[in-house]
């Protein structure tokens, strides 16, 4: 794949399509920015399967998550939350702080090159871009200031007796 793609997204199957898509491109970093991942399929079984492979496939590789609120993905999804306790040294995962909570957007970006962009969590709308490095620039940015706008979160294994 060499050039430049975009396309509109308005129905939620063809997020998780272009989500599934964008994760099997993954060569060395996926970062979500998302409310609490309830959108979109992070708990099916083929989007795991796919960042399994994607992490399994370098030590290198990572998978960085930033959230509104962990809490879904920790009560209601056993799948995910297994994945980033396997993986706790290739995976992150942070929740913005209160300053940041307004914001209503969502994004995936892949490689700094891919992304997959809702417009607002009230709407199914977003954008899926493939090697569109400029738009991949914007977001990184984003991301590296929600980074600072959020504290390291954890998804931890439950006590046995």
């Amino acid at each position: 794949m060499s050039g430049k793609s975009y396309q509109l997204i308005e129905r939620r199957e063809d997020y998780s399509n272009a989500l599934l898509q964008l994760i099997e491109l993954a060569q060395q970093r996926i970062e979500v920015f998302d409310a609490d991942l309830t959108y979109g399929g992070w708990n099916s079984q083929p989007v795991i399967d796919s960042l399994q492979t994607f992490l399994a496939r370098s030590g290198r590789n990572e998978f960085r998550v930033i959230v509104h609120d962990s809490q879904a993905l920790k009560t209601r999804f056993p799948r995910l939350t297994s994945l980033l306790q396997m993986r706790n040294h290739q995976t992150h995962l942070a929740v913005t702080t209160p300053d940041a909570q307004h914001l209503k957007d969502s994004f995936v970006l892949v490689d700094n090159l891919h992304s997959l962009r809702r417009f607002h969590s009230d709407h199914d709308r977003a954008a899926l871009e493939l090697n569109a490095p400029d738009t991949a620039t914007v977001l990184r940015q984003r991301f590296d200031e929600l980074k600072i706008a959020s504290t390291e979160d954890t998804v931890s294994k439950p006590l046995g007796l």
